[in-house]
């Protein structure tokens, strides 16, 4: 299922649904214990916290944009302070979840089959760090 063509705010938008697919089944058990979920007021699931944390970075918004989006979009109904906290204690949720991803795509023992030395927390370092 290629996604060739699409655009970012089409993949955030429209396309949302193809990007479920994606997601690991556990995604809200995940946004939980990771912290990312500690109110399930507004976001209720892990799902929509990584709708908001892409709505923010990916498609460039502000704060007060982000959480106009949201309600446009039938995510949450929050202020841009809301939408502040909630993203401040995402970077956990989003780490261990990119982490399981890069996993899935590399496979079990995919580095000890390349020949490569790097552990999987190697890819969860910010770049340059050693």
């Amino acid at each position: 299922h290629g996604m060739a063509g699409i655009s970012t705010r089409d993949l955030i938008d429209r396309s949302w649904k193809d990007v479920l697919r994606w997601l690991p089944a556990d995604i809200d058990t995940l946004a939980i214990t990771t912290g990312g979920m500690q109110k399930r007021r507004q976001i209720r699931t892990g799902a929509q916290l990584l709708r908001l944390a892409f709505g923010y970075a990916v498609l460039d918004l502000s704060l007060r944009s982000t959480a106009a989006w949201a309600r446009t979009q039938g995510i949450a109904d929050m202020s841009d302070v809301a939408v502040y906290k909630r993203l401040s204690a995402a970077p956990p949720f989003l780490e261990e979840l990119l982490r399981r991803l890069l996993q899935r795509r590399a496979g079990p023992g995919a580095g000890a089959r390349r020949g490569s030395r790097r552990s999987e927390r190697d890819f969860c370092r910010p770049l340059g760090v050693e």
